[in-house]
């Protein structure tokens, strides 16, 4: 799965899940953390460098 661009409908839907998330077990928890793992996620053509030697992320 890509990481969502940002303001896209994909990521707004995304959060919405996560605050849905967090109401039902929020009374219950005291740390809740959203996160990724980019090592496992990133797709080969983020990790090569655009013409100006930039990394597209």
């Amino acid at each position: 799965m890509r990481i969502p661009a940002a303001d896209s409908r994909e990521e707004k839907e995304l959060f919405d899940t996560a605050s849905k998330i967090l109401e039902v077990v929020g009374p219950y928890v005291d740390i809740f953390k959203l996160g990724n793992e980019p090592n496992l996620e990133t797709v080969d053509q983020d990790m090569k460098k655009n013409p100006m030697a930039v990394f597209p992320w």
